[in-house]
């Protein structure tokens, strides 16, 4: 009875990131439109971007699409060839591994316009990682560098982390909070 209870619940945790994935509507109400140009970088800022989330884009399909690309593209527009191409008008996309995306609209006035988005995703093990991240070489030994506190740390000096919202720890903490209630549950029902 025990060892079900351990089983449900181990089964329970690993299945924990799958638990925790997001669906993001790029643009909130008005979807995937030509915004003031660096609009989406600052939606994209605020979200810790995990493995297994997707992102919806809606856009009207007679004027616009959507265009995966790499960085020189993205940095200068060329929608020639992009590495995945969306036309429908309500695209959806997994991010399937940690790292940078580049979305553009397949529109190139559009994306001089702004409707461009870079982000970065997490593995679920990142997210988790330390929170400190290394100051360059080249910074001051205490204080205050480029307006972050620096704290020592051992050999080298560290600053906190850049601060988003804390989405990511509270949807893994609820979902292991539903799970661990889950799995009491049903070894209440096992024994």
């Amino acid at each position: 009875m025990r060892s079900s209870f351990l089983l449900i619940l181990s089964m329970l945790i690993i299945s924990t990131p799958l638990l925790s994935a997001h669906k993001f509507k790029v643009g909130g109400k008005d979807g995937w439109t030509v915004k003031a140009s660096g609009h989406y970088e600052v939606w994209a800022s605020r979200i810790k971007f995990l493995v297994s989330d997707t992102l919806n884009f809606k856009y009207n399909k007679l004027v616009d699409s959507l265009l995966m690309v790499n960085k020189q593209a993205y940095d200068s527009c060329n929608v020639t060839n992009p590495i995945r191409k969306m036309h429908g008008g309500d695209s959806t996309f997994l991010l399937d591994k940690p790292g940078h995306f580049y979305f553009i609209s397949g529109n190139v006035k559009h994306c001089v316009k702004g409707e461009k988005l870079s982000l970065v995703v997490l593995s679920h093990q990142e997210h988790h990682g330390p929170s400190l991240s290394p100051v360059p070489a080249n910074a001051p030994t205490s204080g205050v560098h480029d307006g972050i506190a620096l704290v020592s740390s051992g050999h080298h000096m560290v600053a906190p982390a850049p601060h988003h919202d804390h989405s990511g720890f509270t949807r893994l903490s609820g979902s292991f909070v539903v799970c661990v209630v889950l799995a009491l549950i049903l070894d209440s029902f096992v024994f």
